[in-house]
């Protein structure tokens, strides 16, 4: 397998850092944003181009849940906003798209988090996970991801 991997450090306005990774015929991109020393954003793009290298007629299934497998895109963007009285606010959009050999189709979701900062240690928050559909396949048509309305407590000792 070793392939060669080349990194470049990018600086542009606006832009902190952009990372950019051409690995074995694929490419990956991504960087942040600090609009406002409360505020961040963050993306990444990867592309992964379908090649597939066993004969049509093969029914080995390993093959079929390789990591040949893997969408051509994925689209990732989350922003981090820090609110007043030590609230936060964080969302993410990604965008996956489809598995041919597994007949997954591409699709877009959403999540959200509010938490508080109720102390130095302690957080508190409501998170929703894939917020655009009641569910939707993941990795194989016999796997559904559903939504998800959840609290959590995360205390650092």
């Amino acid at each position: 397998m070793g392939g060669s991997r080349q990194h470049r450090a990018l600086s542009l306005p606006a832009l902190r850092i952009i990372t950019l990774v051409w690995a074995q015929s694929c490419l990956d991109i991504g960087g942040h944003l600090t609009p406002a020393s409360w505020a961040k954003v963050v993306a990444a793009y990867a592309y992964t181009p379908q090649t597939i290298w066993a004969a049509e007629e093969s029914s080995d299934p390993l093959f079929v849940k390789s990591d040949k497998n893997v969408p051509d895109h994925i689209v990732h963007v989350r922003s981090m906003i820090d609110l007043p009285y030590d609230f936060e606010f964080d969302t993410g959009y990604r965008y996956v798209g489809g598995l041919p050999l597994s007949g997954v189709d591409a699709y877009h979701e959403v999540e959200a988090r509010l938490g508080w900062r109720a102390s130095e240690n302690m957080v508190l928050s409501l998170v929703g996970t894939n917020l655009l559909h009641e569910d939707h396949e993941e990795l194989d048509v016999n796997v559904r991801t559903e939504r998800g309305v959840y609290g959590k407590l995360v205390y650092r000792f």
